[in-house]
Parts: C-alpha cells; sequence; structure tokens
C-alpha cells in the first residue's frame, strides 16, 4: 500500500495580496511530491492572516486541523515545533495547536485515526545553513554512539533532494525570492529533518 500524504496550509499566504496565487502554487508545488490537489486544503479564514504582526488562536488552528484529518483518515501529522523553524508567530501558533491536539488525544477525545503526532525541530545558527554537511555530521555521530533516537526520528533525503525542492519552489514562484535559492543550496531541512512525538 503507498503511502498518502494530505497536507493542510493554514493561510492563504495573504500577506502581499498574493493569497490566490500563492493558494494555486502551493497546489502545484505539493504535485512534485506527489500530493494529489484534492488532498491539499489552504484554509481561508479572516481570523488566521499571514503576517509577522498577526496573532493566531491556536484553538482555531486545532480545529482546522482536526476537521482535516478527520475527514482524510489520517493516521499521523507532522508540524512545527514550539520555534516553528524560522520562529514566524503563525507558524508557532500551529505548534501550540498542536500541543493541544495531544491533549485531546490524550483525553480520549477523538482525532479519529491519527495514532501520533510530530513536530520537526528547529535549530538555529549555523548548523542549520550546512546544507548535506548535516547529513554526513548526523550519520558520524550515529555511528560513534553520540546520538540515539528516543522519542525521534530522522528522516534523511538523497542529495537530489534538492533538485524536488528546487522543482516545488519554481512551482511556487512568488515565494522565490532569491535568499530562497541559497536557502535551497544551504539549509538543512532540504537534507535532513529530525521529528520529534509529542508524548
Amino acid at each position: 500500500e503507498s503511502l498518502r500524504m494530505t497536507l493542510v496550509c493554514l493561510s492563504t499566504g495573504d500577506a502581499f495580496g498574493l493569497g490566490r496565487v500563492r493558494a494555486k502554487e502551493l497546489v502545484g508545488s505539493c504535485r512534485t511530491y506527489e500530493i494529489r490537489e484534492k488532498d491539499v486544503e489552504v484554509v481561508d479564514d479572516q481570523r488566521l492572516r499571514d503576517g509577522m504582526d498577526e496573532v493566531w488562536d491556536p484553538r482555531i488552528v486545532a480545529e482546522y486541523v482536526e476537521n482535516h484529518v478527520r475527514d482524510r483518515g489520517t493516521t499521523h501529522i507532522v508540524g512545527f515545533d514550539e520555534k516553528g523553524i524560522s520562529r514566524h508567530p503563525n507558524h508557532c501558533a500551529c505548534a501550540r495547536a498542536l500541543e493541544l491536539l495531544m491533549l485531546k488525544k490524550k483525553a480520549a477525545e477523538g482525532l479519529g485515526r491519527v495514532g501520533s503526532i510530530w513536530v520537526q525541530e528547529t535549530y538555529s545558527g549555523l548548523s542549520q545553513y550546512l546544507g548535506p554537511l548535516t547529513v554526513v555530521w548526523r550519520c558520524l555521530r550515529t555511528f560513534l554512539g553520540a546520538s540515539s533516537c528516543g522519542r525521534e526520528r530522522v528522516v534523511c533525503t538523497a542529495v537530489t533532494s534538492f533538485l524536488f525542492a528546487f522543482r516545488a519552489m519554481r512551482a511556487h514562484r512568488s515565494q522565490l525570492v532569491w535568499y530562497r535559492y541559497l536557502h535551497l543550496v544551504f539549509s538543512r531541512y532540504v537534507y535532513i529533518n529530525v521529528l520529534r512525538a509529542l508524548a
């Protein structure tokens, strides 16, 4: 049985008045990773507007995520950790929403077939810009026994994943500003991600 991925984006990305364009581009970008259009949900809610100065209510975010996973029979959720990768306040609100959903799951109050909730670890400083070298470093640490998994899962991709990421970003043209080209080459998140299970 093949893996089915779905995606819920909590905003149209309308900070610069490009909401409709970006929502359409996102569908094309997801196609690169074989996520079908019917499995991509873009939320257009005035309470969840895109922007660094926008404050999202995690309860509203949680409601959208819960409806998404219930409607699609989702078994695992992956989202941001409390630092939101870039410390973007919208991302951080998504992390708090996942914590609320985890509490709901523990209380056996639903979430359908969801078995686990994972968050993507945020890294700061130079380590987030070492690209493929991060994969080598992580493998070396694991080989030497300096790294243990525990509740973590390390997702490594081939160096060629850069090509997929580039293709996906080309489909998302309104987001492809000059510095994102540097991110595509040097960001560790293109090559390796550490997912931590919420407990």
